[in-house]
């Protein structure tokens, strides 16, 4: 009896936690290479680096995904532009990012940095990207496994158009 109760549990998986999917990182710039070690798997699950200078207020917050590329950023607090002029990364990595060369919204070393890093999880966190049809009911597929509660939207091929954000009705009455 006790060995068919431990065939029947063998098959459980590990609960994943915040930290496995979600890392705050404060790094000073070196503006060189330099890899930022998080824990976060990158390379493997894919996801999403926000990145953003600590001391300057006016500086970009760049927001980059594995999706499109790691050297492709949005700007989403200056009209939400494109942001490839100057590839920052050389890698996502099993364990965080490395950053290529000096730039001044990511590794200027005259700056100290905060990174948030979003691991790709069911329930937790995806990345998508979908052709619209120009209708206000679009439809697209995700892995999350679980109703969204939140949505940002934000058109890749007309960078200056505003980001859109839907929340949930359950989220909305806290």
């Amino acid at each position: 009896m006790m060995q068919q109760i431990l065939l029947g549990l063998g098959g459980l998986e590990d609960p994943v936690y915040v930290d496995d999917v979600f890392k705050t990182k404060i790094y000073s710039g070196n503006s060189g290479s330099q890899t930022i070690t998080n824990g976060i798997d990158l390379s493997g699950e894919g996801g999403l680096v926000w990145l953003k200078a600590r001391e300057y207020n006016n500086q970009e917050h760049v927001l980059y995904d594995s999706e499109r590329t790691f050297n492709r950023g949005l700007i989403s607090n200056t009209g939400g532009r494109d942001f490839d002029s100057y590839p920052p990364f050389s890698s996502w990595n099993n364990d965080g990012f490395t950053l290529n060369t000096s730039h001044y919204a990511t590794n200027n070393s005259a700056l100290d940095y905060v990174s948030w890093t979003f691991r790709k999880q069911k329930g937790f966190f995806d990345v998508v990207t979908y052709t619209g049809d120009g209708s206000a009911n679009q439809t697209f597929n995700h892995s999350l496994d679980s109703v969204p509660g939140m949505v940002i939207i934000k058109n890749i091929e007309r960078p200056s158009t505003d980001w859109y954000v839907w929340v949930s009705d359950s989220i909305t009455s806290l």
